[in-house]
């Protein structure tokens, strides 16, 4: 028997071979080379200058957990001053104290009044040359949160397109999943249990 094929109106078409990335994505769930596969996959669905993977725990640092960079100032300071106590002003970590609903956030969306004007931006945030900034959002277990940050910065000097936004919307779910299944065995103190080794 035939399966279903759906009308081409409900088909989502994802660019540039994105599908296969996908395929490899799930495939690399538990092995250590996730991290650089759901970049891949991203970084063809649109364009991405800059990607920073984070674990925010409740009662440690966070843990950075992947990070991928053009412009080498993106994260010139993130090891150091992000780190040792800058993210406690960061908007993203915010999410994760209020313990905000999974999905996709903008920066520009979240951010306080006057955010070009604060600590948070002054001390830290103007150096990345980040012009525009979406994270997924997710709880792969208690007291712990993932972020996967997409950036764009310098080295493009362009905001995410309403086309890019909608796609990244629509993708949410997915990416979501994909973080929770990861990572589900990072505990709240910051400890993961071993990763399969890659086949």
């Amino acid at each position: 028997m035939r399966g279903y094929i759906p009308p081409k109106r409900y088909a989502v078409h994802l660019p540039n071979s994105a599908e296969k990335l996908l395929g490899e994505a799930i495939a690399s769930i538990g092995r250590n080379t996730f991290e650089n596969t759901l970049f891949q996959w991203l970084s063809r669905c649109f364009q991405i200058d800059n990607t920073t993977m984070l674990a925010y725990f409740q009662d440690r640092q966070p843990d950075v957990l992947f990070a991928q960079s053009v412009e080498r100032r993106v994260h010139e300071k993130l090891d150091t001053d992000y780190v040792s106590g800058i993210y406690l002003l960061d908007p993203f970590h915010a999410l994760h104290v209020e313990k905000a609903p999974r999905g996709l956030y903008r920066l520009k969306d979240i951010a306080p009044d006057q955010f070009h004007r604060n600590e948070y931006f002054a001390a830290y945030y103007q150096r990345t040359t980040l012009i525009d900034e979406i994270a997924y959002v997710a709880y792969p277990s208690d007291g712990v949160s993932v972020h996967v940050c997409l950036g764009r910065d310098a080295s493009s000097a362009r905001k995410y397109s309403s086309r890019d936004l909608v796609l990244a919307a629509d993708l949410a779910p997915i990416v979501c999943s994909l973080i929770e299944q990861h990572w589900s065995d990072l505990e709240g103190g910051g400890i993961p249990k071993p990763i399969s080794p890659a086949h």
